[in-house]
């Protein structure tokens, strides 16, 4: 008789735990549905506050439908389109590039600057339309995190490279590799063509950087010096000099012909994480994880000036084409762009919903991309009426300060 009992006990009890998991899964579906309402509402809410031009409350409900996503879908959820078409109207932004599944690492204008190229952790590039932010494609086949991007001088190839070290030489019509270079042992962390073409440079956290014969793929030089990974590498503009920074604190300039070291700029109490050539070639301006901007005399090595304002640490930075203007992303989730010769800030560009990784102007310099963490890449208007727009929000930040060395 006990078995039969015992028998009748276990039963039950299955049949009680089979219940429970059943109204467990029912309360946690419920719950899911009404997370997705809150969103749902919430985006409502968002619509109907836009045409206050409440700027604080509109950025407020913004933050709440964000939260309401993240909690529906998960935190890892990419940003939905109806957001980022959202965001772009509230944060002035001209465009936003949306379709990567992870952050964007790296962007890059086409030299015409019709076509914006962006790099992704989830192993593809993207190009899009630089006026609409519209797919043009979709670049397939590293099998890794792309962390650099960058357009051949006359268009037609992109140079991609990742997280196992793969460079790769795209034919942008075909969307095909044309090369693939070999030759660093770990990941390339910075690249950057010649002014005309002929040559591709690339960094790497095995501490060199390598300069590549692009119609051949053979290395032409490697340039060894610095005693950490490098984070940032440039051409000046005339081609014969290249700059390279690196978690070691410094910049280093180097002669392109011969390979020697021409000078060392030290100042920055944390790693060099970007580096750009003025466009007439006499500065070098470096960003830091110290969360300041120097520039240096490029022929010396010699501190011009510090830029303060960010409150983390600078990832990217460049130049406008003119030179009179220089764009500097963080981890603060923004960017500013600052006068290249006072070193006053201009704008603060704040939209982005993580740190900032990237940034690049357009050829005319009347428009900056910028790629962040929280994944689409969104294009920014520099006219002056835009820059004046957005000066009210770089004073109420943060004016920005500069110390000079001149």
């Amino acid at each position: 008789m006990r078995k039969p009992v015992l028998w009748i006990v276990a039963s039950l009890a299955a049949v009680v735990a089979v219940v429970a998991v059943g109204q467990w899964r029912a309360a946690a579906a419920e719950a899911l549905r009404a997370k997705r309402r809150v969103y749902t509402t919430t985006l409502e809410k968002l619509e109907a506050v836009l045409d206050t031009r409440d700027r604080r409350r509109v950025s407020d409900v913004f933050a709440d439908a964000v939260a309401a996503h993240r909690a529906a879908y998960g935190a890892a959820a990419a940003m939905p389109l109806e957001l980022a078409i959202l965001r772009s109207a509230i944060d002035r932004s001209l465009a936003t590039c949306v379709g990567h599944e992870a952050e964007v690492t790296a962007v890059a204008f086409s030299p015409d600057g019709k076509r914006l190229a962006t790099a992704s952790v989830d192993g593809t590039a993207g190009i899009w339309d630089a006026a609409t932010g519209a797919s043009l494609g979709v670049l397939r086949g590293h099998r890794q995190p792309l962390t650099v991007i960058a357009f051949a001088p006359d268009g037609r190839s992109l140079a991609t490279g990742s997280a196992d070290g793969r460079l790769s030489i795209w034919d942008t019509a075909t969307k095909t590799v044309r090369a693939d270079l070999k030759g660093h042992t770990w990941s390339i962390t910075a690249l950057a063509f010649s002014p005309n073409g002929s040559r591709l440079v690339t960094g790497s956290t095995d501490k060199t950087a390598r300069v590549w014969d692009v119609a051949s793929g053979a290395t032409v030089v490697v340039l060894s010096g610095h005693v950490d990974r490098l984070n940032a590498v440039a051409f000046s503009p005339d081609g014969t000099l290249l700059a390279t920074g690196s978690r070691d604190r410094t910049a280093r300039i180097w002669s392109v012909a011969t390979g020697s070291q021409r000078a060392v700029c030290t100042g920055h109490d944390l790693a060099v994480t970007s580096l750009a050539f003025s466009p007439d070639g006499t500065r070098l301006a470096t960003g830091s994880d110290d969360a300041t901007a120097r520039i240096w005399n490029a022929a010396t090595g010699a501190e011009v000036a510090t830029l303060t304002g960010h409150s983390l640490p600078i990832t990217s930075l460049a130049f406008a084409p003119d030179g009179t203007r220089l764009a500097t992303g963080s981890r603060d989730k923004t960017a500013r762009v600052w006068e290249a010769s006072s070193g006053v800030s201009l704008a603060v560009l704040a939209g982005h919903a993580g740190p900032v990784n990237s940034l690049a102007f357009r050829p005319d310099g009347r428009c900056l991309a910028t790629g962040s963490d929280d994944g689409p890449a969104r294009l920014w208007g520099l006219s002056n009426a835009e820059i004046h727009e957005n000066r009210l929000a770089a004073t109420a930040t943060d004016p920005g300060q500069r110390s000079g060395r001149d």
